[in-house]
């Protein structure tokens, strides 16, 4: 599998106003793609900090991306958001490298 880092961003963002959200997938090629929304709940797309749907469609579009299959993000996405989106600061930048996600499938 190629390596992949995933970068999420909050564009124009100031205090107790939440911005635009953007999340990166950039690859061991130099190249740079936004992440798809892959929705299973949230139709106004990702969200980051909570356990709430936007967060949800986060997981589970950071696993379609790096798995590319739809049914094991499914059943994987609620215990992969608990794990790695919920605890991300609402306010800051982030990034998730894929060698974290593998180790983390790898024990899932």
């Amino acid at each position: 599998m190629k390596s992949k880092c995933y970068r999420g961003a909050r564009l124009d963002h100031k205090p107790g106003i939440p911005g635009d959200l953007v999340v990166f997938v950039a690859s061991e090629d130099g190249g740079q793609y936004l992440l798809p929304h892959a929705e299973l709940h949230s139709p106004t797309g990702f969200e980051w900090g909570y356990g709430g749907a936007g967060s949800a469609d986060l997981a589970y579009s950071i696993l379609v991306d790096y798995l590319g299959d739809t049914e094991r993000s499914e059943r994987l996405h609620q215990d992969f958001k608990r794990a790695f989106i919920v605890p991300l600061d609402r306010s800051s930048s982030w990034t998730l490298e894929d060698d974290t996600i593998a180790r983390w499938l790898a024990e899932h």
